[in-house]
């Protein structure tokens, strides 16, 4: 060993595992977030491709479904019915298509609709890919807040030009009342975006696409044409509530 390649293994000891505990292992940098080489009579180092992975772990792990991520995989997704195995197998083919397709998920509530997106995101992630968990309704507040406001382009661009997108509870109100004019503003602003510069989108709603057909036609034919084969609607039965399930 030469005392360069001395050098560059001692550096490399220094820095060790620092990204070790968000869960991706990374074989080409072991986890340091930098990569280091031997240039000429020096050593040189960049940032590793596996930062971007990172960011959007750290992001997903700030989330509201932080305390799931881990839990909630294809491979613990249980369940025979009809409807879950439905979800399982369109989230498989999902990701595995290379395209920009969309997925779509909506109907009864605690069927295991986040599960199987959160899923979904975390393999997308796992492949390198960079994406936002956008939660519906604290996102759209916050936009709304924003509005005429100099950093309301700010806060919505992340939305549009993110890698991948998943919007968890699209259109969520409170029982008997309908999106606002506001949320059908925005929610047409960044689908119709992500569409035309064809960018991976992932929606979870309480409502079918059928459904949501009441509220802006406009933005629900742009989630059915992107994401056909990939739609999954679960039609309304408590018993498919797993959070109840003991209750009915």
């Amino acid at each position: 060993m030469t005392e360069l390649e001395a050098r560059l293994q001692m550096i490399e000891n220094a820095v060790g595992n620092m990204h070790e505990k968000d869960g991706y292992d990374c074989p080409l940098c072991k986890n340091k977030g930098l990569r280091f080489r031997i240039r000429g009579e020096e050593i040189v180092s960049r940032q590793c491709e596996c930062i971007k992975t990172r960011k959007s772990i750290y992001l997903m792990r700030e989330s509201g479904i932080k305390d799931h991520m881990e839990e909630k995989s294809l491979d613990n997704f249980l369940g025979n019915e009809k409807h879950q195995l439905t979800m399982r197998e369109k989230a498989r083919a999902y990701i595995d298509d290379k395209s920009n397709k969309w997925f779509f998920v909506g109907g009864q509530s605690g069927c295991g609709k986040t599960h199987i997106c959160t899923a979904i995101c975390m393999e997308l992630i796992k492949k390198g890919n960079s994406l936002i968990y956008m939660k519906w309704a604290d996102a759209t507040r916050e936009l709304k807040d924003a509005t005429n406001n100099f950093y309301y382009d700010e806060l919505i661009e992340k939305y549009k030009n993110v890698g991948i997108l998943y919007i968890d509870d699209f259109f969520k109100v409170q029982a008997g009342k309908e999106p606002s004019s506001s949320d059908v503003r925005i929610a047409f602003e960044i689908l119709n975006s992500r569409l035309l510069a064809n960018k991976k989108t992932i929606i979870s709603s309480e409502f079918t696409l059928k459904e949501l057909l009441i509220f802006d036609e406009a933005t629900v034919s742009r989630i059915f044409e992107m994401s056909n084969p990939y739609v999954v609607s679960i039609s309304k039965d408590r018993k498919k509530n797993q959070r109840i399930k003991d209750l009915v």
